[in-house]
């Protein structure tokens, strides 16, 4: 790399407008600098968001597997900074919103305000399944729960969220954890 060779990139799209990476889409962050004025999205079948450098900044929240209670949607961090809610870092960072999601984090940092494992928005139709597996790195957020925003009442029984912590740092600010949340240590 050369000093001038990180690219910076600002998505102006309007409320409404969504980033969206649809049916085995893959979108890979390697260095630079992105920056969106709204949410980023992953939807149907194995859509992928892979962040190994370079710096993210996300409008206002991130929803993985996003769709339909099918999806199924992967967020990889190895490296660089992600800001969900813009350089604050408070916007909201849903594991699962609808269908079956993963977060794996080996290194870089990620700030967000409410960590959503499982939020269950098609619940009607079907349950959603967050995994999140921390390696390493650190994961800074003011909120981890489930359900937190939008929520349907259908198959609420069935939705799961799991958290593997394997290494890394999962540091609150400030720190509070809404129930229900189940821990796997």
């Amino acid at each position: 790399d050369t000093p001038n060779s990180d690219p910076n990139l600002t998505v102006t799209a309007a409320n409404g407008t969504d980033n969206t990476i649809t049916s085995n889409g893959v979108f890979n962050m390697v260095n630079g600098t992105l920056t969106t004025a709204v949410r980023f999205n992953t939807i149907a079948a194995n859509s992928a968001l892979n962040i190994s450098g370079g710096t993210m900044n996300i409008g206002n929240q991130v929803q993985n597997a996003n769709g339909a209670a099918t999806d199924t949607g992967s967020i990889t961090v190895s490296g660089g900074t992600v800001n969900v809610g813009g350089t604050a870092g408070r916007g909201a960072l849903y594991v699962a919103s609808r269908g079956q999601g993963t977060f794996t984090m080996s290194g870089g940092t990620v700030f967000c305000g409410t960590f959503d494992m499982s939020r269950n928005a098609a619940g009607n139709t079907g349950a959603s399944k967050g995994t999140a597996n921390l390696n390493g790195g650190l994961l800074v957020v003011t909120n981890v729960g489930t359900a937190t925003a939008n929520s349907q009442t259908g198959n609420a029984a069935s939705a799961v969220a799991t958290i593997n912590f394997n290494g890394g740092t999962m540091r609150a600010a400030p720190a509070r954890i809404v129930p229900p949340l189940k821990l796997i240590v």
